[in-house]
């Protein structure tokens, strides 16, 4: 029964005590926040930028080759031959011209009625190949680019490197903002809990001499810290999940070559894994700012 009333004791005065310097609280929680929301940002870019990144890796031995549009689809067959030939070719995919104009409709999507009244015959055979080597890549479109009619060689290698730098440069920044903001949010997190701690000084003073135990003492600004993590853990999880659907919707409305490109995971993938991430971060920095903030003034 004791262990009852202590456990309702620390809870209510952690819960007032949270209240009662509103405005602290309300610049502790918007710290955590916008820390937390940060992260979580960058942790779920690292985390698409990953799974585009090996997508792109198993494209990188492909090579797609645009015709001129000059050469119509009976001549393009001979420039067929002269890939299928190549001993560095595991496969070929020839994409006529008019199968390139729907795919330019799809494309330009809400804008495709530019395409309306176009003729197939402005557009342009294309090869799509795949090698038996990524390594092969560089020197096949070289060549490629030396046979008459080809106009233009597109291969992946540019897009890879591009997204594995971004990937790189997104990563450092993970650890960057967890340091800084992580240090910022615990700081102005025992600040508040610290306003307290020097409101109850005397309070405290004469429960040390009479003998109270410490997590009575300690209880209600643990509790205190715990409450800032939550609220600041959750909302930043919803104003996470509300950016990232938006993105997503966005993206899955936008053309298809903009959808080739950000081919983003639906959030409901890894939303558990998000929501208890942020709810251990959050308790976590509150109770790391409790500890800092009582820890020279509550010993017993």
């Amino acid at each position: 029964m004791r262990k009852i009333r202590t456990f309702y004791y620390i809870l209510r005065q952690g819960v007032a005590n949270s209240f009662k310097n509103w405005h602290m609280l309300f610049s502790s929680v918007f710290v955590i926040f916008v820390s937390l929301y940060i992260m979580g940002c960058l942790t779920l870019a690292s985390t698409n930028l990953q799974r585009i990144l090996g997508e792109i890796g198993e494209r990188q031995k492909e090579v797609q080759l645009d015709c001129s549009n000059e050469i119509s689809d009976e001549a393009s067959l001979s420039i067929a031959d002269i890939i299928v030939n190549d001993s560095r070719v595991e496969t070929v995919e020839r994409i006529s011209k008019e199968e390139n104009l729907q795919n330019a409709i799809e494309m330009f999507g809400a804008d495709s009625a530019l395409f309306e009244y176009s003729n197939a015959d402005y557009m342009y055979v294309s090869f799509r190949v795949k090698l038996r080597s990524a390594d092969n890549v560089e020197a096949f479109a070289e060549d490629m680019k030396k046979v008459s009619g080809i106009e233009d060689v597109i291969d992946n290698l540019s897009v890879y490197e591009y997204f594995s730098s971004l990937s790189t440069w997104v990563r450092i920044g993970s650890v960057a903002a967890l340091i800084v903001l992580g240090f910022l949010s615990i700081m102005l997190s025992a600040n508040t809990i610290r306003l307290t701690v020097f409101a109850r000084k005397k309070e405290l003073q004469i429960m040390k001499n009479i003998g109270a135990s410490r997590v009575y003492m300690r209880g209600p600004f643990v509790v205190e810290g715990v409450i800032i993590g939550l609220l600041s853990s959750l909302l930043s999880y919803f104003a996470v999940k509300g950016t990232y659907v938006y993105l997503y919707n966005y993206v899955s409305r936008s053309s298809s070559s903009l959808r080739n490109i950000l081919n983003l995971s639906e959030f409901g993938q890894f939303s558990g894994t998000v929501l208890l991430c942020f709810l251990a971060a959050g308790i976590l920095v509150g109770v790391l700012s409790s500890g800092l903030a009582i820890g020279k003034y509550v010993k017993v």
